[in-house]
């Protein structure tokens, strides 16, 4: 971008007449989904990485834990190999008054075409709707969006 253009970065926004609508969450077989437990950094860590977000680790997760919206970080599990293999985050929004992002979404790219991507992303939406949100978004990191 030259300094004489203005760039806006792209947002998506969950519609306001569809809050009384949260999305279903649709998983395949052999696939469960549930919120953060104690323990699942690593993983996490390591599913960053193979969606195309190196160099995450507990210093670089901190700051983002305090922004996760209670019972709002969800993981999609691999039944047969008990691995996380998707994971977003309902975050406080720093854009939006008593808004929420729908932050860090990522998945194992081993497990493609699934729609494990939009089951986390409808699980943060519902939960942002049950809590109240009324200004629901999603703001893609540099690098993109890796489902």
């Amino acid at each position: 971008m030259s300094e004489n253009k203005s760039y806006t970065q792209l947002q998506m926004v969950w519609p306001e007449r569809l809050l009384n609508v949260p999305p279903a969450v649709r998983l395949p077989p052999g696939y469960t989904l549930r919120t953060y437990q104690q323990g699942d950094e690593p993983r996490f860590y390591k599913v960053m990485e193979l969606a195309g977000w190196p160099g995450w680790n507990d210093e670089k997760l901190r700051p983002w834990l305090a922004r996760i919206l209670s019972d709002g970080w969800f993981m999609v599990i691999h039944d047969e190999s008990s691995q996380i293999v998707a994971t977003a985050m309902a975050l406080h929004s720093e854009v939006y008054p008593s808004g929420g992002e729908l932050g860090w979404l990522a998945c194992d790219p081993a497990h493609p075409g699934k729609g494990l991507g939009m089951a986390v992303s409808a699980a943060v939406t519902a939960r942002f709707i049950d809590a109240g949100y009324r200004n629901i978004h999603r703001i893609p990191r540099t690098f993109g969006w890796r489902h």
